[in-house]
């Protein structure tokens, strides 16, 4: 979708699969504006109902080419983009999944 900058699914032992989204910011912005949304900054308008409603849409849309095990029941929008200077990608863009999974603990959690 034009609206994920970078998602990284999360759910090991669990009963259903969450997901991290990085949200694509620009375009985010675009659809707000096309929506009459009003927000004060990125984190306001990562909570807004109409912003959540559009990545639950998203989600359910992409859930359909899933089996039942490999689903998204759960999400959580966050504001930082993963970088390599931050050590959560590797130069080659994929997702360091320890270094996530240990700095968003908490937020993971709440998933489940």
């Amino acid at each position: 979708s034009r609206y994920v900058d970078n998602i990284c699914v999360v759910g090991d032992e669990q009963k259903y699969l969450g997901a991290l989204i990085i949200p694509e910011v620009s375009e985010l912005k675009i659809f707000a504006k096309e929506q009459g949304i009003a927000y004060k900054n990125e984190d306001e308008l990562l909570k807004d109902s109409a912003v959540l409603l559009l990545f639950k849409q998203l989600i359910s849309e992409a859930n359909k080419t899933f089996e039942p095990y490999e689903v998204v029941k759960e999400f959580k929008l966050l504001s930082i983009p993963c970088s390599v200077e931050n050590g959560e990608l590797t130069p080659t863009m994929k997702v360091r999944r320890r270094i996530v999974a240990e700095r968003y603990k908490d937020i993971i959690d709440s998933l489940f």
